[in-house]
């Protein structure tokens, strides 16, 4: 029966870790080592990864977002890209943390982002017709069109 609240006990701990619970608390109580049917055996310890992920948002850049669609060929750089997602793309979606990752990470390049509603969020002198997109402005025209989840990583992975 000690073995069995021991097992009890160390779940607890392990599942209160995963939630996020402070552990390091002077007031917890201590548990000792269980038992096995050998004498004197005990578990080893266990170590728990409690590395918190933080996820990005398209919110976490505000300064990066165009907003206006006149804006899109009018940025101040007279040379950067400008990723277009739709909030509802599947393929959006699954490569939002990388492209963000890339974005945030990026000092040399600059990649601006612009929410893709409808065709109407994309300037008419930039012929997207689908998302995820990632397209290359230079001298305020396009200079290259990159569409497709696959295409917009292989570009990501350029800049620098």
């Amino acid at each position: 029966m000690t073995k069995q609240k021991g097992l009890l006990a160390l779940t607890f701990l392990v599942l209160l870790t995963l939630a996020g619970c402070d552990l390091s608390s002077t007031d917890l109580p201590t548990t000792q080592a269980i038992s096995t049917t050998e004498p004197g055996a005990t578990i080893p310890a266990t170590t728990v990864d409690t590395t918190t992920v933080i996820e990005l948002d398209y919110s976490d850049f505000p300064e990066l977002i165009i907003g206006n669609v006149a804006d899109q060929l009018l940025m101040p750089e007279t040379d950067y890209y400008i990723y277009y997602f739709g909030s509802v793309c599947g393929y959006c979606s699954e490569i939002k943390q990388t492209v963000l990752a890339k974005i945030d990470s990026l000092s040399v390049d600059k990649v601006y982002i612009v929410i893709v509603d409808s065709t109407q969020d994309i300037h008419d002198d930039i012929d997207v017709t689908g998302v995820p997109a990632m397209v290359h402005i230079v001298d305020h025209q396009v200079a290259t069109i990159h569409q497709n989840k696959s295409n917009v990583l292989a570009v990501l992975e350029e800049l620098e």
